[in-house]
């Protein structure tokens, strides 16, 4: 009998926060952001700012020698996961951070 096994998930999120509401809402959508970078070359940590009441997303290469974060603030008019989606896309658009392998054959 042949069996067919689902691809294993990479998980390319991190979430790293203490408020226990945002932990809450962002481990549900932790699955639409590692849908969303299945087939970008980056990761993503998701961490508490030390200096204001705000969160840190950080997008970390492949290679590891390429580093940028922003930040987004946990209130404001904005829905707090769209703006989370929006600082991850403005990530997966900076050429540093997204950047394909060279593979020579």
């Amino acid at each position: 009998m042949l069996k067919i096994f689902a691809p294993k998930i990479i998980d390319k999120v991190t979430i790293n926060v203490t408020d226990a509401v945002k932990a809450k809402e962002l481990e549900q959508a932790k699955g639409v952001m590692n849908n969303y970078l299945k087939d970008k070359h980056f990761t993503v940590r998701l961490f508490d700012s030390l200096e204001t009441d705000a969160i840190v997303v950080q997008g970390l290469n492949e290679e590891k020698t390429a580093l940028q974060w922003i930040t987004i603030l946990k209130e404001s008019e904005t829905p707090f996961l769209r703006k989370v989606y929006l600082a991850i896309e403005k990530l997966a658009q900076d050429s540093s951070i997204n950047k394909k392998k060279t593979i020579y054959l």
